[in-house]
């Protein structure tokens, strides 16, 4: 009988160890694809402040074109375009 219980005792050993060494397997594995998705996220944050400055610099642009500025001296250009254009005809 005693030959059993320790038979018994060093599978259940056995299967505790492999267990064991199952889990700090995994363990490593969910360390290194977290240090992966780290690596990611830093990227994806260099590539979210890119784009941010360069919406930054379309909004410029646009506040530009939208300025009094811009509208008249596109006016001034359509004029000068029309007064051209007229002279033009007429020669």
């Amino acid at each position: 009988m005693l030959t059993f219980i320790a038979v018994c005792l060093g599978l259940l050993t056995a299967a505790h160890v492999v267990g064991a060494v199952f889990l700090v397997i995994a363990l490593l594995q969910v360390r290194l694809a977290a240090e992966a998705v780290e690596v990611v996220a830093y990227q994806a944050q260099d590539q979210v402040a890119r784009l941010g400055e360069l919406t930054r610099k379309v909004e410029g642009v646009a506040g530009t074109l939208g300025s009094g500025w811009m509208k008249v001296g596109t006016a001034a250009l359509g004029m000068a375009a029309a007064v051209w254009g007229a002279r033009r005809s007429r020669n």
